[in-house]
Parts: C-alpha cells; sequence; structure tokens
C-alpha cells in the first residue's frame, strides 16, 4: 500500500479515478500538488520521478521558483525538446504566487490552462503550492492529469500512516499505542514523524530487538518544554493525589516549569472534563464529543472516563477554582506553589468521586 493513501485524496474524472487515487503518475502531463504537508509532496514528486525512469528515459528536472519565474520561459520548457531527448520534469514552486501574475489573456493562470488543454507529450508539469488553489485551473488539470491534497494530516491519520510506513520496515514492527505516542508527542507532522521513526528503528534493531513499542518512545522522544506540563493530566485523571503531586513537584523543582503553564494544563484538563460530563449527559455520542474537544489518544480515554462518573456540577466547580488559581497566580495572590499543590490534592478528590 502507497505511503499516502491514507491521507491524500487525488480529486479525478470517473474514468482515471483508480489512477489518481495514489498521487500523480506518467501518464499525467499535468500535475498539481498543494497543500501544507512539504514531506507528502516531496514522497509524491520522488515517486513520479522515479516511474518516469523506470519506463527507460533518462528524466531531466528543471525547477522554477514561482515567485520570480516567468510563463513565458515555464512554457518553453516543457515544449522544447530536452538535452539528448530527454524527458522533462518541469516543477513550479509557489505555484499559488505564480498563478497570481499577469492580466487578461497574459494572465499566468490563463495561459497554463490553454497549456493544459494541449500538453506535451515529453514533459511533466508540476504546480507545487503551500496553500490549495482553485478555479478553472484545477478543473482543467483534472481532465487530463492529477490534482492531490498534501494538507497536513488529522493525528488518527498521521498514525495511520505512521504504522502503515512502519511495515516497510525490514524486522521492525511498530506497536499501535507507539504511533499514538509519537503523535502525542511530535504532532502529525509527516517528515518529522518520518524520521523519528527511523531513528527508533536504528535503536531497537542495534538491542536485537523487534517491535518499536511505547517504552522506547517514552524513552527516547523528549517532551517539549510546553508539553511537559501537560505531563500532569494523566495522574490528576488517576483520582490520586500522591502521584499527582510528585509529577507537580518533577515540573516545579526539575524541570523548572512555569507556573503560569501549570495552571494553563489544569484549566485546561478542568474545561474539558466539565463539556464532556455536560455532553454526555445530554446523550451526545462519545466520539462525535471527544473529536469536537480535539481528544486524542490514551487522554481520550481517560477523560471520557471520568466525565462519565463524576457529576458536571463537581467539574464546573472544580473549573472554576482552576480560573480563580490563575487569576491569584497572575495577580501574586499567596504562594504559587502551595495553591498548585492545593489544586492538585482537590482535582484528584473530584477525578475520584
Amino acid at each position: 500500500m502507497p505511503d499516502t493513501i491514507l491521507i491524500c485524496v487525488a480529486k479525478r474524472t470517473s474514468s482515471t479515478k483508480s489512477a489518481a487515487a495514489s498521487g500523480p503518475s506518467p501518464d499525467h502531463p499535468v500535475v498539481i500538488l498543494h497543500g501544507r504537508e512539504s514531506f507528502l509532496r516531496s514522497l509524491h514528486l520522488e515517486k513520479l520521478r522515479e516511474a518516469l525512469e523506470e519506463r527507460g528515459e533518462p528524466v531531466d528536472t528543471i525547477t522554477f521558483d514561482g515567485n520570480s519565474a516567468a510563463v513565458a520561459e515555464v512554457l518553453d520548457e516543457c515544449r522544447s525538446l530536452g538535452l539528448m531527448g530527454q524527458h522533462k520534469l518541469v516543477i513550479v514552486d509557489a505555484a499559488d504566487e505564480f498563478l497570481k501574475k499577469g492580466d487578461g489573456d497574459t494572465a499566468h493562470r490563463r495561459l497554463l490552462e490553454r497549456y493544459a488543454e494541449s500538453p506535451e507529450a515529453g514533459a511533466n508539469l508540476v504546480l507545487v503550492s503551500d496553500n490549495k488553489l482553485v478555479g478553472n485551473i484545477v478543473k482543467t488539470v483534472q481532465k487530463i492529469g492529477s490534482v492531490t491534497d498534501c494538507a497536513t494530516p488529522k493525528p488518527e491519520q498521521a498514525a495511520g500512516w505512521l504504522l502503515n510506513r512502519a511495515t516497510k520496515l525490514e524486522g521492525i514492527t511498530l506497536d499501535r499505542r507507539a504511533a499514538a505516542a509519537l503523535v502525542d508527542r511530535l504532532g502529525p507532522s509527516l517528515g518529522r514523524l518520518a524520521s523519528e521513526l527511523d531513528k527508533l528503528a536504528a535503536v531497537a534493531e542495534g538491542r536485537g530487538e523487534s517491535t518499536i513499542d511505547q517504552a522506547l518512545v517514552d524513552e527516547l522522544v523528549g517532551l517539549s518544554r510546553e508539553e511537559q506540563a501537560w505531563s500532569l493530566q494523566q495522574p490528576l485523571l488517576s483520582g490520586h493525589a500522591q502521584p499527582a503531586l510528585m509529577v507537580l513537584d518533577e515540573l516545579l523543582t526539575v524541570s523548572r516549569q512555569p507556573t503560569v503553564l501549570i495552571r494553563f494544563a489544569m484549566t485546561d484538563l478542568a474545561r474539558k472534563l466539565h463539556a464532556a460530563a455536560q455532553g454526555l449527559r445530554q446523550g451526545e455520542n462519545p466520539g462525535t464529543l471527544a473529536k469536537s474537544l480535539r481528544l486524542w489518544g490514551p487522554a481520550q480515554r481517560s477523560i471520557m472516563s471520568v466525565a462519565g462518573r463524576v457529576d458536571p456540577g463537581a467539574l464546573a466547580s472544580l473549573l472554576s477554582e482552576c480560573v480563580e488559581a490563575d487569576f491569584r497566580g497572575k495577580t501574586s495572590q499567596g504562594d504559587e506553589r502551595r495553591s498548585l499543590e492545593a489544586l492538585t490534592v482537590r482535582f484528584a478528590s473530584v477525578c475520584r468521586s
């Protein structure tokens, strides 16, 4: 299965739908790759280049900067013969800016639309853009080429992509919980996830292990400074004050986390618990509710479990106490550490009830 099939949607006419499902191919004379996931765009470009070379023809790759290139030089490159008869792969970066240039019949957009109506057989023209392209140029390209959305995936899609990519690692298996933990810590950026996966695979292989599990992720993939404050949330949800107080002490004395960031993490958790509890009591679908609150991975299960058994009124009071503690901290009222310790005990007590 291709790396990108889980998160890329290529829009084509019904006659070529199956060909577009995996992105651009050599049979697409004009291609659009738009979306902010640069790693995904690079994968598509590399696969296109490899597919062209597999046909036995040398490929000459020419790249233009859409911010400064003129449409005439781009189209001339597509229409002229390559050196020694080579097939041409012509790439225009920043295509959204490129398409804005010109006026009337000389507008870059209009001239590219005309080219797409009768493209050259000896070249593949690829328009690459961070921003999504719209308008007639997209409709025209869909008829003869492919338009592939390379937007940054959602967390669950990124985890699925990681699992799929890991199947290509010889002798190494990626655990599902480890995939979710990687996305939790690094975000859904595919380039960063791919790099971290390769590192973890190398370590596992060096240790003679065949599985990348959550313990390995916890050991080797550190939390960012902001993410460290959120590590307090899971102990709070457990309903046991002592473990939560130990994490709080480590955040304050070892990690030197700002108290304002810790209070924000606690307030954020109280808000989500209260919203989830209210939604569940009103009969909302748990999956839809979790999605609306942007809950993912182990945190989703823990928050929904607590919200399902704790009275929304108690959670509303807890949220008010978090807001009040934040106000006191920002206005230098009282000892901030003692305030956080008291709030931690209160939090655990409510989650335990």
